[in-house]
């Protein structure tokens, strides 16, 4: 019998022949780790770039970046350091605050961006700033000199103090406990 334009018994082969993920999650961790890399590799904050490439490759990083953290804590080993999440940021630790990020990054009405009922998509602070942005009193920005924070809404991520730390980690985690290894990156560090 023919339900649209397929057959059941090609459904049923379809479901059969369902992909095992597993089988490409060392590939994808490795496509990650170099990603990761790659981006940070680039200063992508440094103002070296028009804006809409440094979102572009901001996006990249915490796309991959996310996606290697979730693969961790889905092996039970989260990133559960709170080391500077703002206050009224929604997340307990930095796999938290990482996945909000990418969230407000990838998806427009994710309610991530919101800010005492205010929106901020993609802001960039470079350097001490602790108060760049205040809205009905509340204040978010940059407070190290040695730092750059991106600001989705409530979530403040510092690309020294977060992403590179997860990196690091990520990268650590992936090489002691699968193996995977990936040239040295001791330009980030």
């Amino acid at each position: 019998m023919i339900y649209g334009c397929w057959s059941t018994e090609v459904e049923m082969e379809k479901l059969k022949s369902k992909q095992n993920w597993e089988w490409y999650r060392e590939g994808d961790i490795q496509h990650g780790l170099g990603a990761c890399s790659s981006v940070l590799k680039t200063g992508f904050l440094a103002g070296m770039w028009p804006s809409v490439v440094e979102q572009a490759m901001a996006l990249f990083l915490l796309v991959n970046l996310n996606d290697l953290l979730q693969k961790m804590n889905h092996e039970g080993h989260r990133l559960s350091a709170s080391n500077d999440i703002h206050p009224v940021c929604k997340a307990n630790d930095i796999t938290d605050l990482i996945n909000n990020a990418r969230n407000a990054a990838c998806h427009i009405n994710s309610g991530q961006h919101l800010m005492e009922s205010n929106k901020l998509v993609f802001n960039v602070v470079r350097g001490y700033v602790p108060s760049a942005l205040s809205i009905n009193g509340a204040s978010i920005g940059c407070d190290y000199a040695d730092d750059t924070a991106l600001i989705f809404g409530a979530n403040r991520v510092y690309v020294r103090r977060h992403i590179t730390q997860a990196y690091g980690c990520a990268k650590a985690y992936y090489a002691a406990i699968h193996g995977i290894v990936l040239a040295t990156d001791s330009s980030l560090w």
